[in-house]
């Protein structure tokens, strides 16, 4: 690349950082992403690779969700520290590879336009400024999605290259870094073994045995507990025991993924303050429009299929990719569809719009250029605006929703005015709890649990002392017989009534 093409990098992304690392106070760690980091830490302090599958997490219905390579993932993070603002930090600047690698992949095997696009819209779309900079486990998967796009590009074009092998690693590496990405591997493979006949035999082989390896760890498990082996098959009879799918459906998938891919969807993330945040957007228009350029992309996928040229077998599996989720979520028969399912779409999404955009560009110039910037220009005020919105809301009801978290801070700012009020009165030892029926000991919640033992690295013990402080930490939304001290976002400062 010459010095214009890595001055446009540079300019796209800072404009990535400024939205990962701006607005700090918004950055969440609630429930997920403790019981992550704890796991890591644990996993840290007794680092048996054969075991390590010990250490990974089941979700709300039972199952996991990923594998050892999560937590590989992160151990050089929790090296480097254990505050939840610079692991969040730290995770936004790796996934800025993700920009990177969209980048390159434009610029190598489209065009410097297609190149531009591509990676201005994967910087601001506004799910991947939420998913990039938090301790989650789809958090690493649009980079090496990315990162794979780029190997399978490159193995399609030589064919013989040892590169395979490295393409078939990142395929392992991505299932058990996330399970969803399932659809995205399947669909990968697929491919591969179409072109079989030109693909080295040998890099293939070597390849398959070497992602085994990273797979001797859960083999290993499911021998030592065979009873669990079927858990991943029961997915759905998991899903039905729950009540968090209450009033959504399988045939949610379609929509839901729509929005997501067009920046929308936010009452997910926003809850019962979704109405206010609407009230604050004021319209609703660029949303609209969002969403028809992004179907105009898709539907450009779709003609493209049956055009004759170079690059089709491309953009044929570009659509492929980011069309997988979808079919996915309905073969499990999926009672709810999340954003965060979907994340994998938005890199091969991504080259499509550059792609479409340089494609359209060239039948109506000015009105595919002011369509395709306009889209942009929403998303980075709907980022301004959502990121302002959550920094300033003073959380009434508690939490916003079951499928976001509260930001670090506020709970961060509770903490440490305990540990200060304990000084200043005295308090030879003092207790926290977020139970309101244990309220004279540590009875403490993922993320408080996470702050006092692995930020403040506070002892969890009785105290025999008669001089020692008993402090609540509650949502807002508890109503309960209590003295209020102090109230920091959704959580509230008292004293347990005695």
């Amino acid at each position: 690349m010459d010095k214009k093409q890595y001055l446009i990098l540079a300019v796209v992304c800072l404009l990535y950082l400024i939205f990962r690392l701006g607005w700090q106070d918004t950055i969440e760690f609630g429930y997920d992403q403790p019981l992550l980091a704890s796991k890591v830490i644990e996993f840290f302090k007794n680092p048996n690779w054969i075991e390590s599958y010990e250490f990974v997490g089941t979700n709300p219905w039972g199952f996991p969700s990923w594998g050892p390579m999560q937590l590989f993932f992160w151990v050089p993070f929790i090296l480097m520290s254990r505050d939840p603002i610079i692991l969040s930090l730290s995770a936004a600047v790796f996934n800025m590879l993700s920009i990177i690698l969209i980048f390159i992949i434009g610029k190598r095997y489209f065009s410097l336009k297609v190149a531009v696009f591509s990676s201005l819209f994967l910087a601001i779309h506004p799910w991947w400024v939420v998913f990039s900079r938090m301790i989650y486990e789809p958090t690493p998967v649009p980079t090496i999605i990315a990162f794979s796009i780029l190997l399978s590009f490159y193995v399609f074009e030589k064919k013989k290259t040892s590169v395979v092998v490295l393409l078939i690693i990142s395929w392992a590496a991505l299932i058990q870094i996330y399970i969803h990405t399932f659809s995205f591997v399947v669909t990968s493979v697929l491919f591969l073994l179409a072109s079989i006949k030109k693909t080295s035999k040998k890099y293939m082989v070597l390849g398959f045995l070497l992602s085994l390896l990273l797979f001797l760890p859960v083999f290993h498990y499911y021998v030592k507990y065979p009873d669990r082996s079927l858990d991943l098959l029961k997915v759905l009879e998991e899903f039905n025991k729950g009540d968090l799918e209450s009033g959504h459906s399988t045939r949610d998938v379609l929509p839901e993924f729509l929005k997501t891919i067009s920046g929308d969807g936010f009452e997910w993330q926003l809850g019962y303050a979704y109405p206010e945040f609407q009230k604050e957007l004021k319209i609703a228009a660029p949303a609209i429009l969002a969403t028809i350029t992004t179907l105009a992309v898709l539907i450009y996928g779709f003609i493209s299929v049956f055009e004759k040229g170079y690059g089709k077998h491309k953009t044929i599996l570009l659509l492929l990719w980011t069309l997988a989720p979808v079919w996915f979520l309905f073969l499990i028969n999926t009672p709810i569809a999340l954003p965060r399912y979907f994340l994998m779409s938005l890199p091969p999404l991504s080259i499509l719009f550059g792609l479409a955009v340089e494609k359209f560009y060239t039948k109506v110039k000015y009105f595919t250029l002011i369509a395709a910037l306009f889209v942009l220009f929403w998303w980075l005020v709907f980022n301004a605006i959502y990121l302002s919105f959550i920094g300033n809301y003073k959380y009434p009801s508690g939490f916003l929703s079951h499928y976001s978290d509260v930001p670090y801070l506020f709970l961060k700012d509770a903490v440490l005015w305990i540990i200060e009020d304990s000084a200043k009165k005295g308090y030879i030892e003092f207790t926290i709890s977020n139970d309101i029926n244990k309220p004279y000991e540590f009875s403490l919640n993922a993320a408080t649990e996470y702050v006092l033992k692995y930020v403040y690295e506070i002892e969890f013990r009785d105290a025999g002392s008669m001089n020692i402080g008993h402090y609540l930490l509650i949502y807002s939304n508890e109503s309960i017989d209590v003295t209020v001290l102090k109230q920091f976002g959704p959580y509230i400062v008292a004293y347990p009534k005695i």
